[in-house]
């Protein structure tokens, strides 16, 4: 399986337009094929964990997802590349 390449989104769009898959939240980070919420770049991204879960070569770095995974937090936010919880202030890049 080819590792997936996760590019930057456009910061006119982030935050503005709605997420193409659920058309409830606003888009924050890129997805496979178009930009995503949170929420469905958490589920785009459960196929990838657990891959990486069953095997010893293959690591997802991914944390990115609607809680904070050190704190439990729902208090997080992304920029179309960079992920963040504003609780603990856990950080980090998901997209080139």
């Amino acid at each position: 399986m080819t590792r997936p390449v996760l590019r930057r989104l456009d910061p006119a769009i982030v935050g503005v337009q709605a997420c193409p898959s659920c058309r409830i939240r606003s888009v924050k980070l890129p997805g496979l094929i178009h930009p995503l919420c949170l929420h469905c770049f958490a589920a785009e991204r459960l196929p990838y964990e657990r891959q990486a879960g069953g095997s010893a070569r293959y690591l997802t770095a991914c944390v990115a997802g609607p809680e904070c995974p050190a704190c439990g937090s729902t208090r997080v936010d992304a920029d179309g590349a960079t992920w963040w919880c504003e609780a603990c202030g856990m950080r980090t890049r998901v997209a080139q």
